[in-house]
């Protein structure tokens, strides 16, 4: 009989082969069309990438798709010094593609490529080495969900210095400087960012980043035909969170919250079409009383969406795929993102990483940062105990007052 890590890997091999990529990406830029990178869910030419010039937005740089691949891309990796990332700092999936934008940010800053660290003293639960480790023997965490951040490798006599204090600067001459505390890079992947230009520079950054991988982007092509995506459009995109946020955070957003955003919605555009990403299994089947809207969820899969919630799942049992399959779960949640970011309006919140980042890619979508067709709810979990409400971003500042 074998043992569970024995079927772990046996159901994710099934898993990856039953997604294997047989479409066009029909959902993403054309890889070869020029400046192109594979993924990307924002063509070359599309306007959002032709960046300000640091005239026009004083004390915030930014980098267009062509700066940013010369970066990652060099033509040769001689010479040049490297900003490393762990993958298994703490955190769900879409906190660490944010602390990826806001390094990859501090990284064009100080002139560092930016690599993700692919050491399996620091396994990444999304993808562990039983799985992520390609045939030459090498660890790769992030390839292994997304399109590789860079063409360089470390060196293997690179010693990476730590930053315990302070930030590295351009004139850091460690040839690999490994990521430093937040407050280095958050400018970069701002969470409530004050201003456009904040969630301009969020955005590309993001876009850059998010490059799904090819099981990915297939399995989102096949889950989107299945569901009738295409012919459902135009819709409302909205991400309802529960599960373990709610032990987060002591609360969530009541569903008649989103209603209340919806029907002002439906009023300013018509639109009563409503796509829901959620983690809450039993509100796939409730919404269906709301008959005011034509509603269109991902079936529910028991082994996807476990009801403590799939971070704390992962946290404990990541080789138990008879309970839950961290692969099947992952693919089903990265493609249910990529499906929100094709709704012509977003609702979510700011108390998940998700409301943030689908957020920051519909405003590079609608090439708009001040009105960006987007709602976030904002719970203050200090003053205004159960208290929700919703706001346009950018100003999604936590409330002070009730």
């Amino acid at each position: 009989m074998l043992r569970p890590l024995h079927w772990g890997v046996v159901a994710w091999l099934w898993v990856l082969a039953a997604v294997a990529p047989t479409q066009s990406d029909e959902l993403f830029a054309d890889p070869d069309s020029p400046g192109a990178l594979a993924g990307l869910l924002l063509p070359p030419d599309h306007a959002a990438w032709q960046v300000p010039t640091a005239a026009e937005s004083p004390g915030y740089r930014f980098w267009s798709l062509p700066e940013l691949r010369a970066n990652q891309f060099p033509p040769t990796c001689d010479g040049r010094r490297f900003l490393l990332k762990h993958m298994d700092t703490p955190g769900g999936m879409w906190a660490q593609i944010r602390e990826v934008s806001g390094l990859l940010g501090l990284a064009m800053s100080i002139n560092r490529t930016l690599v993700t660290s692919t050491n399996v003293r620091h396994p990444w639960r999304y993808s562990p080495p039983a799985v992520a480790t390609d045939t030459s023997g090498t660890y790769r965490p992030w390839e292994y969900w997304f399109e590789p951040l860079t063409s360089c490798e470390v060196p293997n006599h690179a010693r990476p210095e730590k930053f315990l204090k302070g930030c590295p600067s351009a004139g850091t001459s460690a040839l690999v400087v490994e990521a430093p505390n937040r407050d280095c890079y958050k400018a970069y992947a701002h969470p409530y960012p004050a201003n456009g230009h904040q969630v301009w520079r969020n955005a590309l950054l993001g876009s850059f980043v998010f490059r799904p991988a090819p099981k990915v982007r297939a399995h989102a092509l096949q889950l989107q035909e299945s569901m009738g995506l295409q012919q459902f459009r135009p819709f409302i995109s909205i991400h309802v969170r529960r599960t373990d946020k709610k032990a987060e955070t002591g609360r969530y957003v009541p569903i008649q919250s989103y209603l209340d955003v919806l029907a002002q919605i439906a009023k300013e555009s018509g639109l009563r079409r409503v796509y829901m990403a959620t983690d809450d299994p039993q509100l796939v089947s409730s919404v269906q009383q709301y008959k005011e809207y034509q509603w269109l969820t991902v079936p529910t899969r028991p082994y996807s969406r476990p009801k403590v919630g799939s971070h704390d799942f992962l946290k404990k049992y990541v080789y138990l795929p008879h309970r839950f399959n961290a692969t099947s779960h992952t693919l089903d949640f990265l493609s249910e993102c990529i499906m929100l970011t094709q709704g012509e309006w977003f609702v979510g919140t700011v108390t998940s990483h998700v409301g943030m980042a689908i957020g920051d890619l519909m405003a590079a979508k609608h090439h708009n940062y001040t009105h960006y067709k987007t709602y976030l709810f904002d719970l203050n979990q200090k003053l205004c105990t159960g208290r929700v409400w919703f706001h346009k971003v950018p100003n999604r500042k936590f409330h002070r007052h009730c």
